[in-house]
């Protein structure tokens, strides 16, 4: 079985599935790969264009004033 049947048949069972706690542990493994994945990312050094490329997207964003308060952020923060 090739992956793209694996997938489209784990697909079928999950659009199938009604056991709540099946899909809250699916859900969990989920979080727990992305989390992984997430920090993989974060151990990698940025290059010298991906740098600039931010800065210049976090400049453009303040200047257009998509910006948020260190208030703002914490009280967000507490909901997560």
């Amino acid at each position: 079985m090739n992956i793209e049947s694996m997938k489209l048949n784990l697909l079928e069972w999950l659009a199938q599935a009604d056991d709540k706690s099946i899909l809250s542990k699916l859900k969990k493994f989920r979080d727990e790969i992305e989390i992984t994945q997430y920090e993989k990312e974060l151990k990698k050094p940025l290059t010298g264009k991906e740098l600039i490329s931010r800065a210049k997207r976090s400049e453009a964003d303040f200047r257009k004033g998509r910006v948020k308060s260190l208030d703002e952020v914490v009280k967000s923060s507490k909901i997560w």
